[in-house]
């Protein structure tokens, strides 16, 4: 857009209003570096979700494992290892350690991903064993 502007001298004299092409490189420069930032960071907050979201389902079930193992008690373990029906993509173990009582028995249980031998979570638990058992 161009204004004419009449000075004293009645010369005319061109200004122009807006913006110049590297003012627009620029400023379209510093956007793309901006967008590029912003899509980092939601591929690590999703990353970050999917990975919470595992663990949340590796608790629930070793929890529900756990129970099991001592309702049925220490000595009545008959699978030490397997994977969990409700999400096949996690494997479980089970580790007896001894315990300096005898009538303590310490059960761990390991839950990890199914190709990979990294735990993602573990739970320990000391449990007695009564006279019957």
């Amino acid at each position: 857009m161009h204004v004419l502007f009449k000075n004293m001298n009645n010369n005319s004299k061109t200004c122009s209003k807006g913006f110049t092409l590297i003012e627009i490189l620029v400023s379209l420069a510093i956007l793309g570096i901006a967008f590029v930032a912003i899509l980092k960071s939601t591929i690590l907050v999703q990353g970050s979700l999917i990975s919470t979201k595992k663990e949340n389902q590796a608790a629930m079930l070793g929890a529900k494992k756990m129970a099991e193992i001592v309702k049925d008690g220490p000595d009545n373990i008959n699978q030490w290892d397997g994977t969990f029906e409700k999400n096949p993509n996690l494997k479980w173990r089970i580790e007896d350690q001894p315990t300096s009582k005898d009538r303590l028995k310490k059960i761990k249980l390991i839950i990890s991903g199914l190709n990979q031998q990294k735990e993602i979570l573990t739970f320990e638990r000391i449990i007695y064993k009564s006279p019957s058992q």
